[in-house]
Formats: structure tokens, C-alpha cells, sequence
């Protein structure tokens, strides 16, 4: 990656699987695990949502920062991210941003966001 994605972030993400984990599972592993759905909008500097291996390298950096044990817990992991470029990021880093989760089929989180429109 050319730039790098705020710490933040991954603080936000590692507090969202808690609260995931806490509401979800009451010290019990159910038998149908259930698939966890990742959204947010990911805001990077403007050459960088043209090429898709940088959209790859965003989803690796997820799947590889979430903890192996959560993987007993759940089925797997889908993306609903949102990717724009602009020039309203006041450095040159990916910036991710309304990131949540759902348990249940989603649609996509730019669906949300045409809608509200």
C-alpha cells in the first residue's frame, strides 16, 4: 500500500468485534454459526481506488488483524466497503469511516448511502 491506513481504525475494529462477541455469544457456541458482515467506507487519496489490488490489500489487512479464535465463533468474514477517492483527506492516508457489522444478509453499505439520498 502507498499509504497508510490511520491506527485508529484498527481500535475501532477491535472494539466493534468485542461488542460483536458480547451481544452475540452468551458463553455458548451456537451450532449454525453466523457469517459477520463488515461495513464501511474506506476514503483514500484519488489514485488509489482505480487499482484493485489496493481494495485486496484493504480486505487482507482486516482478515489478517481479525484474531483466529473468532473463526470458531462465526462461519466467515464479507466486506460491504465502499471505496472513494477525493481530495478532502488532509494527508495522504486511507481513511475508514461508519464502520459496523450486521449478523444477518446485508446489502452492500452504498446501497445504504444511495437510499438515504
Amino acid at each position: 500500500m502507498p499509504y497508510p491506513v490511520n491506527p485508529v481504525n484498527w481500535f475501532i475494529f477491535y472494539n466493534l468485534l468485542r461488542n460483536f462477541l458480547d451481544i452475540v455469544y452468551d458463553r455458548t457456541v451456537p451450532d449454525n454459526r453466523p457469517t459477520l458482515y463488515l461495513h464501511a467506507i474506506v476514503y483514500s487519496p484519488l489514485p488509489v481506488v482505480l487499482h484493485h489490488l489496493y481494495r485486496f490489500s484493504i480486505y487482507e489487512m482486516f482478515l489478517f488483524n481479525t484474531p483466529a479464535e473468532l473463526y470458531f465463533l462465526i462461519d466467515r468474514i464479507k466486506f460491504r466497503f465502499f471505496f472513494m477517492s477525493t481530495t478532502a483527506i488532509p494527508r495522504e492516508e486511507i481513511f475508514i469511516e461508519s464502520l459496523s457489522y450486521r449478523t444477518e444478509n446485508s446489502a452492500p453499505h452504498y446501497f445504504d448511502l444511495e437510499c438515504e439520498q
